[in-house]
């Protein structure tokens, strides 16, 4: 069964004992904060507001997800931060931001394969090298592609241009070649959004995406998950039928999703 997998950045306590109750497979904790401001602060993104002190109160309370903690992008205190987060209950770390191929391989010798590693691929150069580090991953290792720093990285205009330009397609295939898991961006809820979620959604099976990001236009900043379950199922349903279209029915949908996105840009 083609089965899509969530990450979701929780508001409150609260509201992750709710999308762990939900089925939610990845409970995010979002620590990284060096540089996104600069990148991001003419955006309206997720910025982050999470402590490490915070990782010890949602370890208490995720029992069925595994509990994810990105950190900063490699600093002087990387591997004090992944020491704290690992002994404080993490389950998978995520790094970001990584442009060269030894960030990617210092940050896997300071894990020591204590836990395994998301590989969040936001800039060009890294993308542009992927097949350099890739073998070097284990299989409990993944990757995703970040939509949002890589459309800015790349000058573009609207972050899902980088699917319209189809720049992941390669990517995603040597991800495959080397039996790595992989999820690309976020996504809203399904029937709604300024550019269609189902569009966006059936672009990401065409490139055989296993995890997404339900962003805050899933959540829209709500402090508990009640009354999300019927979008999140939605959002599940979705891609299993999606992915039972062919090839041509999904070429179809991106030139759709090309169309669309061109008229935004207009």
């Amino acid at each position: 069964m083609n089965q899509l997998k969530t990450y979701i950045i929780p508001n409150s306590v609260n509201f992750s004992k709710g999308a762990d109750k939900a089925g939610i497979n990845s409970i995010f904790i979002d620590l990284e904060q060096r540089g996104k401001n600069l990148r991001q602060g003419h955006l309206d993104t997720h910025k982050s507001s999470h402590q490490l002190r915070d990782i010890v109160n949602y370890r208490k309370c995720v029992q069925n997800a595994e509990l994810l903690v990105r950190i900063n992008p490699l600093w002087e205190k990387t591997k004090d931060e992944v020491n704290y987060a690992i002994d404080h209950g993490a389950d998978i770390l995520m790094l970001p931001m990584a442009r060269k191929v030894s960030e990617i391989l210092c940050f896997k010798d300071i894990v020591e394969e204590r836990v395994p590693i998301v590989y969040l691929l936001e800039t060009k150069e890294i993308i542009d090298n992927i097949s350099k580090f890739i073998p070097n991953l284990t299989n409990h290792d993944r990757v995703h592609f970040g939509l949002n720093d890589l459309s800015i990285d790349l000058g573009l205009k609207f972050l899902f241009q980088v699917l319209a330009l189809n720049i992941l397609e390669r990517p995603c295939e040597i991800c495959r070649d080397y039996g790595i898991e992989y999820g690309i961006g976020g996504i809203g809820k399904i029937g709604g959004g300024k550019l269609s979620a189902d569009l966006i959604l059936k672009e990401y099976v065409r490139l055989e995406s296993k995890w997404v990001i339900l962003s805050r236009a899933f959540h829209e900043n709500q402090l508990v998950f009640e009354g999300l379950e019927i979008h999140y199922r939605n959002i599940l349903e979705s891609y299993f039928n999606y992915s039972l279209l062919n090839q041509k029915e999904l070429f179809k949908s991106r030139s759709e999703l090309i169309d669309n996105i061109n008229k935004i840009l207009c």
